[in-house]
């Protein structure tokens, strides 16, 4: 079932999506938050499709000036460890097939954080369901949908360690709002790179759960699109094609994408 949540404030979530890119809530940090629902409500893990819908997203400045703390009988200044938190706005669509409550939905995310960030509850958000085409946008308030790009050349995910990947990202980024600055395209975190096999790794202490095993990774880059829900281009899509832009775990041998239009 396809359900609606509208209009959630969060405070201090994080705004760092990996190690190149910062600024926005990342896609695959409402993905995380569907995967927690999905396992709130016993609903088959990694299961879950996302459409993340930005309102406002407000930077907090944080700490500038580190504090001195004593070490080896001296005042030195303590390391300040690199962080960007914000309070946003947000709404999404998200795909649950094997539940068919709203009611449900409220009562799980009354539990939960989103990107590091706490909740609002004395803000009013509301959890409903929807229709499976892109009809249901025309209940969200304004904001931008976060989309891969259209074109399928744009999808090209970097682990960063080439910087001629790097330069071209930045070239098509630059160009592309150049000419259309009607639209946003922001480089994006999209999935991670394998550096371990899932089914061979040790088993490692103080991990979150015994259930999945720790594996390291490297976070992959590349770009996205902010496109108004009030935008032409999303009145009159069908169900496959509405559906076709949530994002949703795609594995692709030692390779995890947020969404299936991301290559390598």
């Amino acid at each position: 079932m396809l359900f609606a949540i509208k209009n959630l404030h969060v405070y201090g979530a994080n705004l760092i999506m990996n190690d190149i890119v910062a600024g926005l809530p990342s896609p695959l940090a409402f993905l995380g938050f569907a995967d927690a629902l999905c396992r709130e409500r016993g609903v088959t893990p990694w299961s879950a499709r996302i459409l993340p819908i930005l309102h406002e997203v407000h930077v907090c400045e944080g700490r500038t000036r580190a504090e001195m703390v004593p070490k080896n009988n001296k005042f030195k200044p303590q390391e300040i460890v690199e962080d960007l938190r914000g309070h946003i706005k947000i709404s999404m669509f998200i795909d649950l097939a094997e539940e068919n409550s709203d009611s449900s939905i409220d009562k799980a995310i009354k539990l939960k954080t989103f990107a590091g960030g706490v909740i609002n509850h004395l803000k009013k958000y509301s959890v409903e369901q929807i229709a499976s085409d892109s009809l249901a946008l025309k209940s969200i308030p304004r904001g931008r949908v976060m989309v891969p790009p259209k074109n399928s050349e744009w999808c090209y995910a970097t682990d960063g360690h080439q910087e001629e990947d790097l330069k071209l990202l930045v070239e098509r980024l630059i160009l592309k709002n150049k000419d259309t600055p009607q639209g946003w395209f922001i480089p994006s975190s999209v999935g991670y790179k394998l550096l371990e096999d899932p089914s061979s790794v040790p088993e490692r202490k103080f991990t979150r759960t015994k259930l999945l095993p720790h594996v390291f990774v490297e976070p992959l880059t590349s770009i996205a699109e902010l496109v108004s829900v009030r935008h032409p281009r999303l009145k009159e899509l069908d169900e496959n094609e509405f559906l076709s832009l949530f994002w949703h775990w795609n594995v692709r041998s030692d390779y995890m994408l947020g969404h299936s239009n991301y290559y390598i």
